[in-house]
């Protein structure tokens, strides 16, 4: 069978992106006693079981004396009800970051096609948040302890997820996305204040420790250590509390 030149192109067009996608793959470790707890999705891909929730989309899990995990999902209607769903997960042997899932009653969780995949595939090492999805690339949530997401994170989720070959057109973010605020922090008993020529604050200053900045007692870059003090740049500092400025 020969193919029109024409329709030949167009077919390789449309299979350059799915030839070019990674593969969806699990993090190769997992730890199931720091991963339970509350998680908060911040957003997911649209799902039937998901439609009704608008707001407050926990997922929580436990573990369960029998080696498997109990699982709690629950979200916020338009009408402001609470719905709760109860499941239950249990591990892959052999794969520590694929999961199975599943929301029937126990007499039921023979039958294979009630499992569902639920496989971690992005996690934070001190686990503060995830993105859980499965290779068939049709769910994707991404998770946080908080009720909210710095938004440089959210977008480098999203690269990783569309690496994988996911389509995130019709992604619903479900939480607050927020640009991260500069950090002031705890000024350094005894360090030599420098002020910051382009701080547009007179109050902020950067900070040289002579035993971290090197032999010649170089300030430190403007996105490392910085404190709100009104003292002059001719005194000593004293400790000041952690706060926030706008960008």
């Amino acid at each position: 069978m020969h193919l029109h030149p024409a329709l030949l192109a167009c077919l390789l067009l449309f299979a350059a992106p799915a030839l070019a996608a990674e593969p969806v793959r699990a993090v190769s470790e997992l730890d199931i006693d720091r991963y339970a707890g509350q998680w908060h999705e911040i957003a997911h891909l649209p799902v039937s079981f998901q439609k009704q929730c608008v707001a407050e989309i926990t997922a929580s899990y436990g573990l369960r004396r029998d080696g498997r995990i109990s699982v709690t999902n629950a979200c916020r209607k338009e009408d402001g009800e609470r719905i709760v769903a109860e499941g239950v997960a249990r591990p892959v042997a052999g794969q520590p970051g694929q999961l199975q899932v599943r929301f029937v009653p126990d007499w039921l969780s023979w039958v294979p096609l009630v499992w569902a995949d639920y496989w971690v595939i992005a996690l934070d090492p001190d686990y503060q948040w995830a993105m859980v999805g499965e290779p068939g690339r049709r769910y994707l949530w991404i998770l946080s302890r908080l009720p909210e997401m710095d938004r440089a994170l959210f977008d480098q989720l999203k690269a990783k997820a569309q690496a994988m070959g996911y389509d995130l057109t019709p992604l619903r973010v479900m939480a607050p996305v927020r640009d991260a605020p500069r950090r002031l922090r705890r000024c350094p008993i005894g360090a030599r204040n420098v002020r910051n020529p382009a701080s547009r604050t007179r109050d902020v200053h950067l900070h040289a420790l002579p035993s971290v900045a090197g032999r010649r007692g170089r300030p430190f870059p403007p996105y490392a250590v910085v404190c709100l003090s009104h003292a002059p740049p001719s005194e000593d500092l004293r400790p000041c509390s952690t706060a926030s400025v706008p960008p």
